[in-house]
């Protein structure tokens, strides 16, 4: 029981720890406005020589400064992709299983050592699994968005060559197979 019950108080942890991180982000980065297919949208921006971007489960959406770079429409593909993240609540879903995977975690390690140590295993390769689905699931809705061009040669120049179970990004081939 003592178990669960450290089990629970770490959900508290790592709900609070996510919220937390993901507010602080986006005050610690500066605002611009973008003109995202003709509608101005706010976008947080990071100082980083890399392209990448990333959203957040408050719905803000932040880019590294190397990707302002970018042609503008495969900014909007990325942009795209990241809007779909967000309207897909892969968040927020992620973060409800997560919280279902850690409480099974806790569970098992009041009966063996063993299963305490398979469904740790089984945490991560789950969790990775679900986020190379949602990666799949946002590049559908950024192609229906600013259509498959744009999204296809950002993915080829910055996607992933290889991935592993370990990953949470397909390969840019299965991505690409997938729009």
């Amino acid at each position: 029981m003592q178990i669960v019950i450290f089990g629970l108080l770490s959900l508290l942890v790592i709900n609070v720890v996510y919220f937390a991180v993901s507010i602080i982000l986006v005050k610690k980065f500066k605002s611009i406005k973008y003109d995202f297919l003709g509608k101005q949208i706010e976008l947080k921006v990071k100082e980083d020589a890399r392209v990448n971007a990333f959203s957040v489960i408050t719905g803000k959406i932040l880019v590294t400064s190397a990707s302002l770079n970018l042609p503008k429409d495969e900014l909007d593909a990325m942009i795209a992709h990241e809007m779909g993240h967000i309207k897909l609540h892969h968040h927020l879903k992620m973060l409800i299983l997560v919280n279902l995977l850690v409480l099974l975690f806790f569970y098992t390690a009041e009966f063996s050592l063993f299963l305490f140590i398979i469904s740790g295993i089984s945490i991560v390769l789950i969790q990775r699994f679900i986020s190379r689905k949602f990666e799949i699931q946002a590049d559908r809705y950024a192609s229906q968005l600013v259509g498959k061009g744009s999204l296809m040669n950002l993915i080829m120049k910055y996607g992933e060559n290889k991935s592993s179970i370990f990953s949470t990004h397909p390969p840019s081939s299965a991505r690409i197979k997938k729009i």
